[in-house]
């Protein structure tokens, strides 16, 4: 786990798979191990939603890059004409950029999570689905 610290709480950050939850503790495996973790120690509790591709940022990252760059191009081969070179850079550089983006946005892959909020754990925890068992939780380091 890395330590962190939560305000000015040191803790450590943990991420395994569900197992299983009773009114006391949680059960977490990691790598061929399962541990038993207090409920009452745990400050943050997120599941996973699984890891996606990023084609929107990309496109977004693209298309304003492709922007600036094709509105400059255009500038220095036309003259300092601003509204026209903002509308050839959008469609000439802008649009193809936001495709080349999306591309590389698609490629990169991020962990996506949902925190869990605690006072569900009185009424019992809705496991992670089983296509994503996997929970990253906090707790306080002891001294």
């Amino acid at each position: 786990g890395k330590k962190k610290y939560y305000g000015d709480i040191p803790h450590i950050v943990l991420t395994g798979t569900y197992e299983s939850l009773n009114e006391k503790s949680i059960r977490i495996k990691f790598k061929n191990t399962s541990h038993l973790f207090p409920v009452d120690s745990i400050m943050t509790l997120e599941k996973s939603l699984g890891t996606h591709g990023n084609f929107r940022k990309g496109a977004e990252i693209g298309f304003i890059t492709g922007s600036f760059i094709g509105s400059i191009v255009y500038i220095g081969a036309t003259g300092f004409n601003y509204g026209a070179s903002i509308v050839v850079g959008c469609l000439l550089f802008g649009i193809p950029s936001s495709f080349v983006g999306g591309i590389f946005g698609s490629a990169i892959k991020t962990e996506h999570w949902e925190e869990v909020p605690l006072d569900r754990f009185n009424g019992g925890f809705n496991p992670p689905d089983r296509y994503y068992p996997i929970v990253r939780f906090q707790f306080p380091l002891r001294k």
